[in-house]
Parts: structure tokens; C-alpha cells; sequence
């Protein structure tokens, strides 16, 4: 008699053959094999900023140095600019997070890093494309 779906070892033993159904394979960028991504933001920063990547749980750029916009500010009763000096995805506490640190300053000094974050839930070593909110488009350069 025939036997289907079993493979017959040298010992006699049974080995099911299985066919996985897993679902489909996670989107994103595989961070192994890609050393730079792009990140478009047009929500907060509005331009393609390109990430090299630093280490398996961060990209990032200091290249950048330019103004986002303005915020209030009470010693000058006047706005004055925020300044964006660095740009990153980072991988902390099983979350990839979208960030980017700017500086402005009230009253002669720097006062204050402004970061602004996307949160997205890791999948193993895969930087995840869609989902982020606010929107951000991320590829491989």
C-alpha cells in the first residue's frame, strides 16, 4: 500500500512533509543587505532625506542643517525658526522609530531638541515601508 505525505528514513521512521502556509512574507527594507534608505516626509520636513546606516538598528544623517518652521517665542515676542540637524530610523525597545532633532533658541542659547517620532512594530531586521503614521514613504536607495 502506498503511503502519501511520508518519507521513508533508512531507520524505518516516518517524516511528514509539510507544505508551509504561513501567510505572506513581511514588506519592508531588509536592513542586512541595505546600507541606505530614503525617507520621504512631506507631513513634517517635506523633502527626500537620505539615511546611511549607522549600525542593524539605526540610520541616520547629520548632513542636513535647514528650517522646518517656527515656533512662538516669548523673550523675543516673536517666532523664530526651528533648525533640523539630524535625521533617523532607529530600532528601540522592538519599535522602528522615525525621528528627526532640531534645535531653536529664545534667548541667545539652544534650548530646546525638538523630536518628532513614527512608531512602527519590528519585524525581525525589516524596516516596514507602509503603516507609519504620519505618513512617511521609506525605500532603498
Amino acid at each position: 500500500m502506498a503511503r502519501y505525505g511520508y518519507g521513508m528514513s533508512v531507520s524505518g521512521s516516518r517524516t511528514a512533509i509539510v507544505a508551509s502556509g504561513g501567510g505572506a512574507a513581511p514588506s519592508g527594507i531588509v536592513v542586512a543587505t541595505t546600507n541606505t534608505i530614503n525617507v520621504v516626509d512631506t507631513f513634517n520636513i517635506g523633502q527626500t532625506i537620505s539615511l546611511s546606516k549607522i549600525s542593524s538598528t539605526e540610520y541616520r544623517t547629520d548632513a542636513y542643517s535647514f528650517n522646518i518652521g517656527q515656533i512662538y517665542c516669548e523673550a523675543y515676542s516673536d517666532n523664530v525658526n526651528i533648525t533640523v540637524f539630524r535625521v533617523s530610523v532607529i530600532l528601540e525597545a522592538n519599535y522602528w522609530i522615525y525621528r528627526y532633532y532640531g534645535i531653536y533658541d529664545c534667548d541667545g542659547n539652544v534650548e530646546v531638541i525638538y523630536d518628532n517620532t513614527s512608531v512602527q512594530q519590528v519585524t525581525s531586521g525589516i524596516i516596514p515601508t507602509t503603516g507609519w503614521s504620519p505618513s512617511l514613504t521609506i525605500t532603498a536607495a
